[in-house]
């Protein structure tokens, strides 16, 4: 569900941030914002991402998104994701959350259902039930999701980077689906989503995110 960032009061949260949107939109640059935020104000606090954040995932990671001739088919890619997923929460994001340290991960199984549902057009009940396992069901207290158009998150990689990887390198209309897929993910999920216009400068962006995050963040350390 889309919430309004003014009046989102977390019930009883878990310390489980998760950020979400199209290549190039500015996830990581939030990402250590948050961090840093969190750690001023004494939280010990776990930053990672999907996929590869894990000894396992990391060598996923180069299958998925470093191939330029091999690519994989569409439900090879799904099952990776997965497998790296289940290692992610199993090895890294639960055991954190089970010492009470925020987690804030840079994508979750949200990513899977846009690009491999909305991008890839698999079929939606396999995805969800492949998620499910891969999380044990485990949700986030918050998703924020930065909105953006493709093209200038492309853009934005492009010029940072030079480099672009496997999916960067899909079509702009595989791209636009994914855009549509987030928001509507961010409608229908049962998760509180806060969508964030990402084509505005990070300071603005961290600008409209850091009163919710700062709400969450002091229930969170309320509770410990």
């Amino acid at each position: 569900m889309i919430i309004a960032p003014e009046i989102f009061t977390p019930d009883a949260p878990r310390g489980f941030i998760v950020l979400e949107g199209v290549n190039g939109a500015g996830k990581s640059t939030l990402q250590r914002e948050l961090v840093r935020i969190a750690g001023g104000k004494g939280l010990k606090v776990v930053s990672s991402f999907e996929p590869g954040a894990t000894k396992i995932g990391s060598a996923l990671r180069s299958l998925l998104l470093e191939h330029k001739a091999d690519k994989p088919h569409a439900l090879t890619e799904l099952l990776l994701f997965a497998a790296d997923r289940a290692e992610h929460v199993e090895t890294l994001i639960k055991p954190a959350l089970n010492q009470r340290k925020l987690v804030i991960s840079d994508r979750y199984f949200y990513s899977t259902t846009a690009f491999q549902g909305y991008g890839r057009g698999l079929d939606q009940a396999l995805i969800d039930s492949l998620n499910n396992t891969a999380t044990g069901g485990l949700t986030p207290d918050l998703v924020i999701l930065l909105d953006l158009d493709p093209a200038i998150g492309l853009r934005r990689n492009t010029a940072q980077s030079g480099n672009n990887d496997a999916f960067e390198r899909e079509t702009i209309d595989f791209h636009a689906r994914l855009r549509a897929g987030f928001l509507k993910i961010a409608e229908v999920s049962s998760e509180p989503f806060v969508v964030v216009n990402a084509a505005e400068p990070p300071e603005q962006v961290l600008s409209a995110v850091q009163p919710i995050f700062e709400r969450l963040i002091a229930k969170f350390q309320a509770s410990l």
